[in-house]
């Protein structure tokens, strides 16, 4: 879905830009609107892997903060404290 919001907000076809990716088989193929071209993410700098493994682990531990806060709520409720 980000894929076709951003290349129709560039203003190409959003549709045809996910099918061109989705027929690839390197996962890091992607779409630069910026230059109208398909690229690969990474080697083109638009993608920066630690960046992503960063933004990975924050949602987990967010995540599991989350889970582990709901919880122990529930285990409040239910001893009656």
């Amino acid at each position: 879905m980000p894929v076709h919001s951003i290349a129709s907000t560039a203003g190409f076809d959003g549709l045809a830009v996910v099918e061109k990716i989705l027929e690839q088989e390197d996962i890091d193929f992607g779409y630069d609107p910026a230059k109208g071209e398909y690229v690969h993410m990474i080697k083109s700098g638009n993608m920066d892997p630690y960046q992503l493994v960063s933004r990975e682990l924050q949602s987990l531990v967010r995540d599991f903060s989350y889970e582990m806060w709901s919880w122990l709520m529930e285990r409040l409720k239910s001893s009656g404290n």
